[in-house]
């Protein structure tokens, strides 16, 4: 039996991809937190979200649970800074959203290519 592929926002497997792509399609539900913060190079979105498909190899074994959420850091709408974090648990993923954001704003974090010399 092959693992699950999909996953809700309590780590339970979903039954399949139409089930993962209704949720996926809501912003309520996969929007875990999302800020907008004055950094070091001006103004940087931070977005905490639930993927539902792991970004591990989750359900093989010694991989742990899967990895379905993800919290990037964005310096405009659409320009991509970094990956900050991936999580596995909802709570993980929100502590991991406001350290991301308190990062941006104590000047801690540095886009890639800004960093000091």
């Amino acid at each position: 039996m092959s693992p699950p592929l999909f996953f809700d926002k309590q780590g339970r497997p979903l039954p399949d991809v139409l089930t993962w792509a209704k949720l996926l399609e809501d912003p309520e539900y996969q929007v875990v937190a999302y800020d907008e913060v004055l950094g070091p190079t001006g103004q940087m979105r931070v977005s905490t979200i639930w993927l539902g498909l792991p970004q591990n190899l989750s359900g093989l074994e010694g991989y742990g649970p899967p990895i379905i959420f993800e919290t990037a850091i964005f310096e405009s709408p659409r320009k991509l800074i970094s990956i900050w974090a991936r999580y596995a648990t909802e709570q993980a993923a929100q502590d991991g959203h406001k350290l991301a954001v308190q990062a941006i704003a104590d000047g801690i974090f540095t886009p890639p290519g800004e960093e000091e010399t």
